[in-house]
Order: C-alpha cells, then sequence, then structure tokens
C-alpha cells in the first residue's frame, strides 16, 4: 500500500537573528573648573618669654615696624614701685621693706643683687612643696585650700621667735609633749640641737635690731625714754632697761627696748648716765629726743644733769631740756 502522502506543507525551521545593542546614548560631559586653593593666613599665638612676668601677658602682639615695648623684669615681683611724677625711682622689697635704687637708666640689677643676699627672700625660696588647708589669720578662722611651701628654715625660724616672745627655755624644744605635737603637723621636721636653737634666737635679735635702726634713721617724729634699774639677788649685780617710746608715720604708737643691759661697777649717777648715753649713740637717736622719765631715786637727778650736759651741748633738745625729765 503508497504511503500515505500529507498535504500539510513542511514547516520551515526559522533561525531567530539575535536583537543588535543599541548603543547608549554618552552623558554629555560636565567640565569642571578647578577653583585655585585660597592660602590660609597661619594663626598667631601670643607668646610671653620667660623674662617677662604676667603684666606683660595681656599685651598685643607686636606689628612688624613698630616699636618694640618694653618687657618688664620679673624682679618686680618681690619688690614694690615707688614712682615720682609717674616715674620709678626706687623699690621697696616685699620680704624686708628694704628700700632701694631702681631707675630705669640702671637697670634692675641692683634688685636682683638684693634679692641674692635678701634672708627673707631665701626663705621662700627653699623647701618641698606640698598641698594643704591652712588656717587664714581672720577672726572668723576661715580656711582656704592653697599651694603651701614647707620650708624647715622657715619653721626653726618662727620657733626661734616663739621662744623669745614667750620668754621659754630652750629645753622646751626637747619636751616629748612639743616634738609630737610638731612631728603631726609636719612629720619631715628635723629637730635641732638647743645650742643651734640660741644660735637662731641671736639671729632674730640682730635682724629686728637692723630693722629698727633703719625705722629710727627714718623716723621723723621725737622720741621719749623710759628706764628702769634692779639688782639681781643671785648674782648681786645691778641690770637696766631702757624703752624707747614714738609716734610712727601712720599715728601709732610704737615702743622698742633698746637695751636690756648690766650695769658695771657702783651705781652711780654719773655711771648710769654714761650706760644710757652709750645706748643712744649706738641707736643714733641722740639729736632725736623729748624726754626721759626715771622713778624718784635721787640718784636719777644726777644722771639727768650728766645726760642734758651733753645733750644741750650738741643742740639736741627743745628748749635746752627744760621739758626733758619726766617723773
Amino acid at each position: 500500500m503508497p504511503p500515505r502522502v500529507s498535504n500539510v506543507p513542511p514547516t520551515k525551521t526559522v533561525s531567530k537573528k539575535p536583537k543588535e545593542k543599541q548603543p547608549k546614548e554618552k552623558q554629555p560631559e560636565v567640565q569642571t573648573q578647578r577653583v585655585p586653593e585660597v592660602q590660609r593666613v597661619p594663626e598667631v599665638e601670643d607668646v610671653v618669654s620667660d623674662d617677662s612676668d604676667d603684666s606683660d601677658s595681656d599685651a598685643s602682639p607686636e606689628v612688624e615696624g613698630a616699636p618694640k615695648r618694653k618687657r618688664t623684669s620679673k624682679v618686680w615681683l618681690d619688690f614694690e614701685q615707688i614712682k615720682v611724677n609717674g616715674i620709678v625711682v626706687q623699690g621697696k622689697c616685699k620680704h624686708c621693706k628694704k628700700v632701694l635704687g631702681a631707675k630705669s637708666e640702671n637697670g634692675t640689677s641692683n634688685l636682683k643683687k638684693h634679692l641674692r643676699s635678701c634672708f627673707k627672700f631665701k626663705l621662700t625660696q627653699k623647701g618641698i612643696n606640698h598641698m594643704y588647708l591652712q588656717a587664714s589669720e581672720k577672726e572668723d578662722g576661715a580656711i582656704a585650700a592653697f599651694n603651701f611651701r614647707y620650708n624647715q628654715e622657715v619653721t626653726r625660724h618662727q620657733i626661734a621667735r616663739m621662744i623669745i616672745l614667750h620668754e621659754l627655755p630652750f629645753t622646751f624644744l626637747e619636751y616629748v609633749g612639743f616634738r609630737r605635737v610638731v612631728k603631726s603637723l609636719q612629720p619631715s621636721y628635723k629637730f635641732v640641737q638647743r645650742n643651734t636653737t640660741k644660735t637662731d634666737c641671736m639671729k632674730v635679735v640682730e635682724e629686728d635690731k637692723k630693722g629698727v635702726y633703719e625705722t629710727f634713721s627714718k623716723l621723723k617724729s621725737r622720741i621719749s625714754l623710759t628706764t628702769d634699774m634692779w639688782t639681781c639677788t643671785t648674782q648681786n649685780k645691778g641690770y637696766m632697761v631702757l624703752t624707747a617710746h614714738y609716734i610712727d608715720d601712720e599715728w601709732k604708737n610704737r615702743k622698742t627696748i633698746l637695751a636690756f643691759c648690766p650695769v658695771e661697777g657702783s651705781h652711780t649717777g654719773k655711771n648710769i648716765a654714761g650706760v644710757i648715753m652709750k645706748k643712744l649713740y649706738d641707736w643714733n637717736i641722740d639729736r632725736k629726743l623729748t624726754s626721759i622719765t626715771l622713778d624718784n631715786h635721787t640718784v636719777n637727778d644726777v644722771v639727768v644733769r650728766e645726760i642734758l650736759d651733753v645733750l644741750n651741748v650738741e643742740k639736741a633738745l627743745l628748749l635746752d631740756g627744760a621739758l626733758f625729765q619726766v617723773r
């Protein structure tokens, strides 16, 4: 049987052509214009040199071409400026109160030299730094916290003054109770021998004598004297105390013991007057006297006559000494 022929036409196989990718439209290039960098001006810092003190810290920076400002020396931290017509002519030491010349044309070398020999200034420089709560000297007993520098020499100096002020024996420093108190306040304090403390006391006396002598040299008022004598029964020796009374520049009544000394030999009026005159010459106040007060002992009339004979020759007394003796 012959094959059956289909009337359906054969299907053609059509191969699909791959689609061509259409090129993407190019984005228009944006041309960026480079901006030149702006140069930054460096910041100017005010630098305070080591040779200047705090008073120059708020000064404006120096401008090139402008006159340079003179810097103040650090030495003025320890001196008070004394000005005449707005010009510094002297400096007063804040530690020992001594007045020195300090004209600008001479510089500050004179002040620096003084600090190298100023005992009170040296006491403030040596020591160990500590932080403490220290009570102020105000009556309310207020307490303030601040930097406190412990100094062995300062403590010894104050102990010597305590012994003189309260007339304590040198053996007081060896009392167990006193040592416990000191150690509780400052464990690093080193105790010294009584002979060393005696030397410290003599240094205090000499230091105070210099201060009194300087006060008398500048004193504008006159001085009145009082004197007293007594005999030590255990030594069978006579002693005399001579005290000066005066008004200072602040109108305060002051008194200073000029001498506490033995009177050698017999206690005659001439001998006693000689001792008094010697002390007046030592203090250079023989021409600054107003009066002298003694007790009613008959020998004191001779003392006054002897002193008047000397001072009237020098024309040192008011009204030729008519008001000199006060009973």
